[in-house]
């Protein structure tokens, strides 16, 4: 008989699964951290390659401090209007009573979503000195007095261009002053290696700099495997699946999270159609391989220059680890320049030392991608 159950596992990107590895090496600091608003991990910065959990673990610290009645948590992505929206989630979480006193102290407060109009000479907060330092740590401050600790959740950090720079090193030198005055209030940031490291670069957010730095390798193999086999025992004592076929599916995943989802949701989906032991993962891996082109590889080589495609390119041809001294002749170019791109790639996380003079892709099927998408492309 087929299962019927809804799937535990969720690959589509933001979401949460029911199936959810958690990083507990760094997780349990992270939420002390924000339910105390202290210690070294209160200003923490999450970087990791597209697909690793960087969106999972701000979502799950996010969740379990929403239960915490003493605990103000906000989480927004990166935009344009990043601070207008934190303003605006600050003063919602205002109880009615701090609300009343704030507006007596405001002329009117114009946030996105609403408007209150109370008549005062005061100035508008979003108007008052025209800077979100005044707004920004007059509602911590209100939300401190309520016994309350704040949190504040940025993902997909975002630092391509000025306007973007602004906005982090606006919110960057707040946070800090509000720290200074002593405030409760805690920051977790996350976004890709290049983005976060443009961040810590920013030389007038020397606070930043000296923040918790958090990358997410890939889940350790006997997690995944454990977690499989929790998820999978039904089928396994029903003879859907064997033992050995759970486990090579678990490895397969190389511990990359987006992988796991994907291999997981996409063998739970074929034994719902029949599809079993064999046949379930074969296919499973197809849909995932196929899932994992579209919205991690594709994306990724259509941001990168075309150099350091070229190298990615160049090692696909080698079924294993790539020694560097074969880029040089492959690539026509000198060790200086082998060498410089592949500091690049390495700060990107998108392929690691593997030995004296070897590199590696990082990101599962990178290879199958290449040759797949770029087999006609001679790039030497």
């Amino acid at each position: 008989m087929a299962k019927k159950e809804i799937s535990p596992f969720d690959p589509s990107f933001g979401g949460l699964p029911n199936t959810y590895i958690e990083r507990n090496q760094v997780f349990p600091y992270m939420e002390n951290a924000a339910l105390t608003s202290r210690g070294p991990w209160k200003t923490t910065v999450v970087s990791g390659v597209r697909g690793s959990g960087k969106t999972a673990l701000l979502t799950t610290l996010y969740q379990h401090l929403e239960k915490n009645s003493k605990a103000i948590v906000i989480m927004n992505a990166m935009s344009p209007q990043l601070l207008d929206n934190i303003i605006h989630d600050l003063y919602a979480a205002l109880s009615a009573s701090q609300k009343e006193i704030v507006d007596k102290t405001i002329s009117g407060i114009t946030l996105p979503g609403f408007s209150i109009d109370v008549k005062s000479e005061k100035r508008d907060l979003l108007t008052l000195t025209d800077t979100f330092h005044s707004r920004f740590n007059l509602l911590i401050e209100h939300l401190n007095q309520q016994h309350n600790t704040v949190t504040i959740l940025i993902d997909e950090i975002i630092v391509e261009d000025e306007s973007q720079q602004a906005i982090m090193r606006t919110l960057a030198n707040e946070y800090q002053v509000a720290v200074n005055k002593g405030r409760k209030v805690s920051l977790f940031m996350a976004g890709l290696p290049n983005n976060i490291e443009k961040i810590l670069q920013e030389k007038s957010s020397t606070f930043i700099n000296r923040a918790k730095r958090v990358f997410l390798d890939d889940i350790k193999l006997d997690d995944v495997k454990h977690s499989y086999l929790s998820v999978f025992q039904d089928d396994i004592d029903q003879k859907r699946l064997t033992r050995d076929i759970v486990l090579k599916a678990a490895e397969l995943t190389e511990g990359y999270a987006y992988l796991v989802q994907l291999i997981g949701y996409y063998l739970f989906e074929n034994l719902k159609m029949g599809l079993y032991n064999e046949d379930a993962l074969k296919y499973a891996l197809i849909s995932a391989k196929d899932d994992l082109f579209q919205n991690v590889h594709s994306i990724i080589f259509m941001e990168l220059p075309e150099k350091q495609k070229e190298f990615l390119i160049a090692m696909a041809e080698d079924d294993a680890e790539t020694k560097v001294a074969d880029l040089q002749e492959r690539m026509s170019a000198d060790k200086g320049y082998i060498g410089q791109y592949r500091s690049r790639l390495i700060k990107l996380a998108l392929i690691e030392p593997a030995g004296h003079g070897l590199v590696r892709y990082t990101i599962p099927f990178t290879r199958d991608f290449i040759r797949d998408y770029y087999e006609d492309v001679n790039v030497w």
